[in-house]
Formats: structure tokens, sequence, C-alpha cells
């Protein structure tokens, strides 16, 4: 389970600590486990036992390990930001990830709009869809650059959860939604997305002002799919289609 290390390699205890990592995030070093000892764990990865217990130390500040004095090194069970860090590697490494990112996603934003719906005030729903009214005149008007339409995008499901009456849902979403950041930021970058975003988020708050829960759900799930395709692109394209039109945009 545990891969040699380049021992001419500088930063090694960081290189410790990055297999360590990895192997948390793919489930092969489970919370409760114990890690082998310093001279083991060296003779393991061909380093020396000051680098492995440096990584200890950088693994617990980070709440990754749990260091029991004359009982050994356990993986700690992960806090809400270390789950945070590791769903990122898994993204990073993992496409498929990616996909089963947007089906959670899928799942919690189209019950976050029925629970709007039904729940939030009307004067909320109307400040919404102010600021997306907004936003889409700065989009027509050619001055939604990527790093902005990002930060809308983000702003406008934040609303959204908080909107929804469940705590619970807000902090969970908080958490999902700075996962695909960069890779957002990317997509709205192609020609036309960030306006067809904005208008998919007109849509389904158009819904919501009608009180139409189901309608508000199709929607969201239609624009939550085609944010995920635009995403898909650029992580199988490396980024190459940046600059591209969105396929789905219209000329």
């Amino acid at each position: 389970m545990f891969q040699t290390i380049n021992a001419d390699r500088d930063n090694l205890s960081k290189r410790v600590v990055a297999q360590l990592k990895q192997l948390m995030v793919e489930g092969k070093l489970r919370p409760g486990d114990k890690l082998p000892p310093e001279r083991e764990l060296a003779q393991l990865m061909n380093v020396s036992r000051t680098s492995i217990r440096e990584a200890f130390k950088e693994m617990a500040t980070l709440g990754l390990v749990h260091i029991r004095h004359g009982q050994g090194v356990f993986v700690a069970e992960p806090s809400l930001q270390v789950v945070s860090d590791q769903l990122s590697a898994l993204v990073r490494v993992n496409l498929t990830r990616v996909k089963e990112l947007f089906e959670i996603r899928k799942v919690l934003e189209t019950q976050t709009v029925r629970w709007v719906a039904d729940r939030a005030p009307m004067e909320r729903i109307q400040e919404l869809a102010t600021t997306v009214e907004e936003t889409w005149r700065q989009a027509e008007q050619g001055r939604l650059d990527p790093a902005l339409a990002a930060r809308r995008d983000e702003e406008f499901h934040h609303a959204l959860a908080v909107d929804s009456g469940n705590g619970v849902l807000a902090y969970i979403m908080n958490g999902l939604m700075h996962l695909l950041g960069e890779s957002r930021q990317a997509s709205l970058a192609i020609p036309g997305r960030a306006a067809r975003s904005v208008e998919q988020h007109r849509e389904i708050v158009h819904r919501l002002l009608e009180r139409d829960a189901e309608g508000a759900a199709r929607a969201m799930h239609d624009h939550l799919a085609s944010v995920e395709a635009a995403i898909l692109r650029q992580f199988e394209t490396g980024g190459e289609r940046n600059g591209q039109a969105d396929p789905g945009e219209k000329s």
C-alpha cells in the first residue's frame, strides 16, 4: 500500500503527507486505522524517520491524524473542512467524481428550490430576482467577466440554500459550492456560458415567484445538467475549449 519515495527529491515530509492523504482519499486508510511505526514507515517509503515524524506533525495540525503518545498515530475522523479538502482531491484525480458531485447537487438543489417555493417569504424571492436581473443586465452589456460571474453564481446558489429554511442544508452547500470553484470560473469563461447560466437563474427565479415548486425543481435540474456538461468539457479537453462558444448558446 505504501510506495517508496525518491530520496533525492526535496520536501520529503511533504511527499509523505501527500501519499498518506491520497490513501485516505481512496479509502485505503480509514478513520481509526493505526499507521505503521515511524521506523517501519520510513523503511517502506525509503525516507528518514525525521521525514516521517515531520509528516505526522503536519497531518496532526491539519486534523488528519491523532498522535497518541505510547500508542501510535491513528487516522482521525474527518471534520467538514477535511471532508471538503478530500472531495477536492477526488475531483482533481478522477473525472467520475465530478459527475458524482453533480448527482449530489441535483438531489440537494432541486429539493432546495422546492423548499424555497414553499417556505421563503416573497420579499426574499423578490430580492433574489432583483439581483439576478442586475446580473443579467451586466451580461447583456458585456460587463460580466468570468470571475464576477463565478462569484454571482455561488452567491445565487448559496442564497437559495439559506432561504430554504434548512440550516444544515445551507452548511453543506457552503462546502460543496467551493469544490468546483476553479472549474466553474473556467467554464464561465466560454463565450456565452455566463449569460446562459444567468438566463437559467432567471427561469428558476420566475418559477419561484409563481410559487411553482416543481417547475423550479425542473429548471434547477436543467441548469445543473447544463453546467455539468460545460465543466466536464473543460476537464476532458484540459481547458482547450476556453475561448470557444458554448454549444448550447444561441447564435
